[in-house]
């Protein structure tokens, strides 16, 4: 919010109007546009129940390329022959920092292009997407009350939030919290000058 602030300021100096305001006319006016039309999958461009908890239709996310074996402890995939392997081996050899990481999908078409066009091409639609698919993937692994306390995206650094004008991961973790109906604790990375200053 504060970051966002900033930039608009700093970047009227040039533009009638900054990129994070930009994104935020076009989301509002999508928000609209989907009250008004049926919902339409973005992949398949065909209509599908409203009452989809997903922007994809059914069809569509079951030909996702979704990891179905993966390591318990960092989420890499797990060769299918080894069906009694729950743990790599790496992470039998050295304990990873952190207790547990979910991977939803194998980084292959569609998967891959969808990250590109979220990063590069500003489609917000997709961060929607894979928050949504997060959240539904949350739900199956956890129960209410042993979900996590807070959703904390990774930060981006200020610079690159200026040049791309929003964090990727934020927006996703932004809807995942949202379907959660827990917080989402949102920052930035702070700049080389601002780390030495803390020192």
């Amino acid at each position: 919010g504060l970051v966002g602030s900033e930039m608009c300021i700093r970047d009227s100096i040039h533009t009638p109007l900054c990129q994070p305001a930009r994104m935020l006319m076009v989301n509002y006016w999508s928000n609209i546009v989907q009250l008004l039309l049926p919902k339409i999958c973005p992949l398949c461009r065909l209509p599908h129940t409203v009452e989809a908890q997903t922007d994809l239709c059914q069809g569509c996310i079951a030909s996702l390329p979704w990891l179905h074996r993966a390591c318990v402890s960092c989420a890499l995939p797990l060769d299918l022959s080894t069906p009694t392997t729950r743990i790599c081996g790496q992470c039998q050899h050295k304990t990873p920092p952190f207790q547990q990481c979910h991977t939803l999908f194998h980084y292959q078409p569609p998967i891959n292009r969808l990250i590109s066009h979220l990063k590069f091409n500003q489609q917000l639609l997709y961060a929607r997407v894979f928050g949504q698919l997060m959240a539904q993937h949350m739900r199956q692994h956890y129960t209410p009350s042993t979900l996590p306390d807070m959703v904390i995206p990774v930060p981006l650094h200020k610079r690159r939030l200026r040049e791309r004008g929003f964090n990727q991961v934020q927006e996703v973790a932004r809807i995942c919290a949202k379907q959660l109906s827990i917080p989402c604790l949102l920052y930035t990375s702070p700049s080389p000058r601002d780390r030495t200053r803390s020192r």
